[in-house]
């Protein structure tokens, strides 16, 4: 963890860790048949937290269900989270991501091969994992008729391994999918045909469907490091991040109930879980630094990078007003390690530092601001409330440590950094004030 202070005061922030007292996940017994249920909900949740992210185009989303009309049966049985980008229904939306989550926690090295997706309940492909996709692309396309492809996308997610079959099955399929192929599948056949056959979609409604279908396994994919994440928050045992982990795991489980299927989750719900309704409550110092395109390289952005590297933790880089300060900030944060994660805390806030009606230089106001952007960088459901009275600071830096220790565990190459910009002028706004105030 490091941290950079530019033009004024280093911030101190320190290098322990959180020892983890939890124990790693027990699969057996009772436990294990619940994990499938904890992975989704957990799922759920980091999906939950994008929405209060700008810069995430994420709009709604449904756990167990999707958004629409009566009457569709059961073609949403294999869908167990949809994601809609901008707008709040599957016709209106720019873009929808149907995913069917698949845990395992007895067999995670057992593989999705071809013939375990195209089999189901006593061997029969009518209730296969391949027909519920197609079930669930037939559907959709239906609703989004005259919408592009491209605006689809259907995810197996699973924490065991995707045959690599899959690949060359898709890649074939977009190529074409043989008329012949529309008649059932026999012992011998192909695996293309096989998968056809086995998603009940028409060869041309499959060459559509290998074009937006989606396998993410645990071997060799993000999803390794998602299903990490989720494994660290599942061992959290600390009581106020356990709270407030579970008061949003026990909002999503709620809407996987049979009588709150299909309900929206939204920015707003999401807010109404920390007693807010505006997201400037949680987020009250938001920067207003605009980023530069293409920046000229500076030898000190590589040196920062270099010296934070070797473990470097604070770090002054100090220059007079519009050398590029705040676009070396830049530059060191696209040139960390992989796996990395920057904050840039703004005190000029584009001139508004010392706008009464802005209070940027307040401790609580600052440390609930980085709190809850780092809790939504990392999507850690550990966000910061406003409305309690408590010390901030300590609160802040009780998240920075469990941040810290849960990115290292799923990225031990990447750095936490914490900068604060023109540190000078929030030392500048607290004195201004009628009776000067702490910075």
């Amino acid at each position: 963890m490091s941290s950079v202070s530019v033009h004024g005061t280093t911030v101190n922030h320190g290098d322990e860790r959180v020892k983890k007292q939890g124990a790693q996940l027990d699969y057996g017994g009772a436990r294990g048949s619940n994990t499938g249920d904890e992975f989704h909900e957990l799922w759920a949740v980091r999906q939950a937290l994008r929405l209060l992210d700008i810069s995430d185009t994420l709009t709604a989303l449904t756990v167990e269900g999707v958004p629409a009309p009566s009457g569709s049966d059961n073609v949403w049985d294999g869908v167990d989270c949809t994601l809609l980008f901008g707008g709040e229904n599957l016709q209106e939306a720019e873009c929808v991501e149907l995913q069917q989550l698949k845990y395992s926690a007895a067999t995670p090295q057992r593989p999705w091969t071809v013939a375990r997706a195209c089999r189901g309940r006593n061997g029969k492909p009518q209730t296969s994992v391949m027909r519920r996709l197609g079930d669930a692309f037939k559907a959709l396309t239906k609703q989004r008729a005259g919408k592009s492809l491209e605006s689809l996308k259907i995810s197996l997610v699973t924490n065991q391994p995707v045959s690599p079959d899959w690949a060359n099955i898709f890649v074939e399929a977009q190529k074409g999918v043989p008329a012949e192929f529309n008649r059932p599948w026999h012992t011998g056949g192909s695996d293309l045909h096989r998968v056809v056959h086995a998603s009940g979609l028409s060869p041309d409604q499959f060459k559509c469907f290998a074009a937006v279908v989606n396998f993410q396994g645990k071997t060799g994919s993000r999803f390794a490091m998602e299903d990490k994440m989720l494994s660290e928050i599942a061992t959290w045992n600390d009581s106020e991040f356990r709270e407030t982990a579970l008061r949003l795991r026990e909002y999503v489980r709620k809407r996987m109930l049979p009588e709150a299927a299909e309900e929206l989750i939204t920015k707003q719900t999401v807010l109404m879980q920390f007693s807010v309704s505006d997201e400037r409550a949680l987020f009250p110092c938001p920067s207003a630094i605009k980023p530069v395109q293409n920046p000229v390289s500076r030898g000190s952005s590589t040196a920062v990078v270099g010296a934070m590297s070797r473990g470097e933790q604070h770090i002054c880089l100090h220059g007079t007003a519009g050398v590029g300060k705040t676009t070396a900030l830049q530059e060191i944060a696209m040139s960390l390690p992989s796996g990395s994660a920057m904050l840039t805390f703004d005190c000029f806030g584009a001139g508004s530092y010392l706008d009464a009606s802005k209070l940027r230089h307040r401790p609580q106001d600052a440390f609930v601001q980085l709190a809850n952007e780092l809790a939504q960088r990392l999507r850690l459901p550990a966000l910061l409330e406003p409305n309690t009275t408590r010390d901030f600071s300590r609160a802040f830096r009780r998240r920075l440590d469990i941040a810290a220790e849960t990115l290292e565990s799923v990225h031990p190459q990447g750095l936490l950094v914490l900068a604060i910009d023109a540190a000078d002028n929030s030392i500048t706004a607290a004195r201004s004030r009628g009776l000067p105030e702490k910075s």
